[in-house]
């Protein structure tokens, strides 16, 4: 399961997303819909870590092994893969 809570999001002083909180269960098919400049692309860029995140938190797997939570990490300073067995290595 991927699940996000409260997730904040900026740009500069620009804030993007606010206080997002989703889960998707595994073997489900989930879609991402809204308008131009909605904050989609920031949403997945956020959850791969190309995007850093301002607060909140990503969680991957039924562990909830932590993806990110306040990094404040460079996009190169937080790549990850996921292991076999379903686990991440960050």
């Amino acid at each position: 399961m991927l699940s996000i809570k409260e997730l904040d999001c900026f740009y500069g002083d620009l804030q993007i997303l606010w206080d997002v909180s989703l889960e998707v269960e595994e073997k489900t098919i989930t879609a991402i819909i809204g308008s131009n400049g909605a904050g989609k692309t920031t949403l997945l860029n956020s959850i791969v870590g190309l995007k850093r995140v301002k607060s909140g938190a990503i969680s991957w797997g039924a562990r909830g092994s932590i993806i990110c939570a306040l990094t404040r990490l460079q996009p190169w300073e937080s790549l990850w893969s996921l292991k076999d067995d379903g686990s991440l290595q960050i």
